[in-house]
């Protein structure tokens, strides 16, 4: 028996195919060989050959085929012997085998330490996973993305690229429902994943059957598990066998699983890296955009070199208006399109930053800038792309030293209004004429040139003092944009904009108040408040400023008193000059004692008072004054005859005919 020869096939499973034993041990000293014939064709009666059939249970899950020619009698206790004996060699390499494995799996976890870059960690995971489970050769790591709220691919392992268009809501799909349920399956056939994946949209299941190269059938089976660290749910790991190997098992499911949890706490960890390294990247990034404000602020650089500097770190076009002076920098279309006045009823309401489109319909943020309640600027930034969280900060930082810098230009400007004023008023005194005269000079102003005085009042109720002192600033910035910066001493007080000026001849000097009328109607077709303006006399040297002065502000009192917006010569005035001063009761009083009987049930309503202010106005033309009232001329000399009656008078008699007339001029102004 010991010469004889024996065929020893094994399988695992009795639904896999018999393969030959290719150990080269002996059993009791007694070869083991294979025949050259495969098992299942042998025929027990048919070939002389006999054969005995080994069954081993969990944990091996294996069977074992002796061939052996039929001439010899095997016995009972030498055949259970050779089942020990094989039993033995299997547990052996199944020992051998699991070391194997989870060797490999201790080996993977700790590849999971090597990388803090989540990207390379992700794949890592995958290759790793696909070692740690032989029967799968195929898959994907889906990780939950907050801002879209779906699984997207991050990295993958054997299948196609299109695989990175497959994104899905959770519940959608294997992926979906494992991130929802928060279990690991197992799906052995097509029907089974197939219909677990009956919810997928159809543009995600292009996607997926593209990746496995439109040939889906080729998967036999799908492993699915997700991967959370603690209650946070990061993503769902899938492994995925296409080629026939041994069965995905319930303990390929726990050994995934472990490794997805171990990978999570390595994800969370590359997370937390990332976070920390943004955030240090952010906070040398501000320090660095706060460090180059800074500098410009020190260099003493003006505001188109910090719109110029933000435009080039920002790598977008960006604008500034100053809403104080109404200037752009630089001067750009979109000007145009955001004017001065649209902004700032635009911030009226909306303090934060906004995103607007332009009549071209290109985005911009427009970002404003603040002194607490005063709005200073705007910085007009054209979206070519989204604004990121460093841009912000370039925003942020470049507003914060404008701001300080527009506020300290402002502080210098009030000092030097302040000077101004002092200068004006030791002129108006006419105290030391000759160090006047040397002051003046650096105005371009001169003591034998004609000199006149404009002064200009800004009226709003309410208004706070904030928006009054930005609407001075911002008027002041339109007086210089239009009559010039030269030959002029100019200061702001309270609420009022005083101006000495020089000019050859009263045609120069109309000139000059044709300007500022076209600034003060510009004004008050745009403003809510009220602008009125005062012009004196021009006089020769500076012993007559004080009666310019004085004149300037009768004028501006005639425009105010009479609630008429605008810009007024004292010597337009004409005989009101008379009445400037005059209390406005008196004046009340005396047009009411001469026109009273006309505005009485006998003076028809009114009629005879208009008839009488018409004929006055006609220089008491009568042919006129009936035209103008659209009457019959005997009409008109027959309601004439009627006021005279009333008012007690003859219109004939120049000091009656001068009490009239003084009463219905004042009556109308």
């Amino acid at each position: 028996m010991k010469s004889s020869q024996y065929g020893l096939w094994a399988r695992s499973g009795s639904e896999a195919p018999w393969r030959r034993w290719r150990r080269g041990e002996s059993i009791e000293g007694v070869g083991i060989t294979s025949p050259g014939m495969d098992p299942e064709l042998q025929d027990e009666h048919g070939d002389g050959t006999k054969r005995i059939l080994f069954k081993y249970e969990e944990p091996l899950c294996r069977e074992a085929l002796l061939l052996y020619p039929k001439e010899l009698d095997l016995q009972v206790d030498w055949q259970d012997r050779l089942h020990w004996i094989i039993r033995e060699w299997w547990l052996e390499e199944l020992v051998i085998e699991r070391s194997r494995e989870d060797e490999l799996w201790l080996r993977s976890l700790r590849e999971l330490t090597s990388s803090l870059d989540l990207n390379e960690l992700l794949l890592r995971i995958m290759h790793s996973a696909l070692k740690v489970i032989p029967s799968a050769d195929c898959g994907f790591f889906m990780m939950f993305n907050s801002e879209s709220g779906k699984l997207v691919p991050r990295a993958s392992v054997g299948v196609g690229e299109s695989i990175y268009a497959f994104r899905v809501h959770p519940g959608e799909g294997i992926t979906g429902k494992i991130f929802n349920s928060g279990k690991g399956e197992i799906f052995l056939s097509p029907p089974s994943f197939i219909k677990a994946m009956d919810n997928v949209a159809m543009d995600n299941m292009a996607s997926l059957s593209q990746a496995f190269e439109d040939s889906p059938e080729k998967v036999n089976a799908v492993m699915a598990v997700p991967v959370t660290m603690n209650t946070d749910k990061i993503g769902v790991m899938l492994v995925h066998q296409t080629k026939k190997y041994k069965q995905m098992e319930e303990r390929d499911l726990h050994r995934l699983q472990g490794f997805a949890d171990q990978a999570a706490i390595a994800i969370a960890n590359a997370r937390l890296f990332s976070e920390l390294e943004e955030k240090n990247r952010y906070l040398t990034k501000r320090n660095e955009i706060h460090d180059i404000f800074t500098k410009l602020s020190v260099e003493g650089n003006d505001l188109g070199m910090f719109t110029q500097t933000m435009s080039r770190m920002i790598g977008l076009s960006v604008l500034f208006v100053d809403l104080v002076k109404d200037e752009w920098y630089p001067r750009s279309e979109s000007s145009q399109d955001f004017s001065g006045e649209r902004l700032r009823k635009l911030f009226n309401s909306i303090a934060t930053y906004q995103t607007l489109e332009s009549q071209d319909e290109r985005k911009h943020c427009l970002y404003p800038i603040w002194n607490r309640s005063m709005l200073l600027g705007c910085f007009v930034v054209e979206l070519g792309r989204p604004l990121e969280r460093l841009d912000y900060v370039v925003l942020e930082q470049g507003s914060a030293v404008v701001a300080l810098e527009m506020m300290n230009t402002h502080s210098l400007t009030e000092m030097y209004y302040r000077g101004n004023q002092e200068l004006f008023n030791e002129i108006v005194l006419h105290q030391e004429p000759r160090q006047l005269e040397m002051k003046l000079k650096r105005f371009g102003l001169s003591n034998h040139a004609p000199l006149f005085v404009c002064i200009l009042q800004l009226t709003e109720e309410n208004s706070d003092s904030k928006r009054q002192d930005s609407e001075f600033r911002r008027l002041i910035s339109g007086i210089e944009k239009e009559v010039g910066r030269t030959n002029l001493l100019l200061f702001s007080a309270q609420d009022k904009i005083t101006l000495l000026a020089s000019a050859a001849d009263e045609q120069i000097q109309d000139r000059f108040v044709q300007k500022l009328r076209s600034v003060v109607d510009n004004w008050s077709s745009l403003q809510t408040s009220l602008l009125f303006g005062g012009v004196g006399g021009l006089y020769i040297g500076l012993a007559n400023v004080s009666k310019s002065n004085d004149e300037a502000n009768r004028s501006l009192a005639y425009l105010i008193r009479r609630e008429r917006p605008g810009i007024i010569r004292y010597g337009d005035i004409g005989i009101n000059r008379l009445f400037i001063n005059q209390d406005p009761d008196e004046i009340e009083t005396y047009v009411r004692d001469v026109l009273a009987p006309l505005r009485s049930q006998r003076g028809q309503s009114g009629e005879l008072e208009r008839t009488l202010k018409t004929y006055m106005a006609a220089n008491r033309a009568a042919g006129l004054t009936a035209e103008k009232l659209h009457i019959h001329p005997n009409t008109l000399y027959h309601r004439l005859r009627k006021i005279e009656e009333l008012l007690g008078l003859n219109l004939d008699e120049p000091d009656e005919w001068l009490k009239i007339y003084l009463a219905c001029h004042l009556s109308d102004t």
